[in-house]
């Protein structure tokens, strides 16, 4: 089966979800220990009214992977269950290693039984030894729109 979607942030303020042809999307809800989205909540809901399938993710700074995963735990409680639970892994947290972003996904795991899964461009899954994150947690590598034909853009 092939699912076509989409993941928005604050950049898709008053996005109509119902005229997307998605079938699911996924909305940056916080990042680091003190941003959440102001668009989050209204675009979680608009996707959910629209029969989408749903997903939330945090955007990692460095801070601290077990403080970045609380944070993001505190502020997507009431989509639990709804939604699947994703780590932005991208810019300049990479260089932390993939330790770091081990230690989030485990928090995120122990604390809610469920396995989020991270997201990456190509170039970090193929810069980096992921075979301690691969075993457990799913992957989610970006595919930047261009003039070469993909299929979805």
């Amino acid at each position: 089966m092939t699912l076509n979607g989409i993941d928005i942030s604050n950049w898709q303020a008053g996005i109509n979800l119902s005229a997307v042809p998605a079938d699911f999307v996924i909305m940056k809800a916080t990042e680091g220990t003190s941003y959440v989205s102001p668009e989050a909540d209204g675009q979680y809901q608009g996707a959910k009214s629209a029969g989408r399938l749903l997903g939330v993710y945090h955007f990692a700074t460095g801070v601290g992977a077990v403080e970045e995963a609380k944070f993001f735990l505190s502020n997507v409680q009431g989509y639990l269950g709804e939604a699947i639970l994703v780590l932005d892994w991208e810019g300049a947290v990479v260089t932390q290693g993939v330790g770091y972003a081990k230690a989030f996904l485990d928090y995120v795991y122990q604390q809610t039984g469920i396995r989020p899964l991270i997201y990456m461009s190509k170039s970090v899954t193929s810069s980096y030894d992921w075979s301690t994150v691969s075993a457990n947690y799913g992957l989610w590598v970006a595919q930047y729109a261009d003039s070469n034909p993909t299929g979805y853009q």
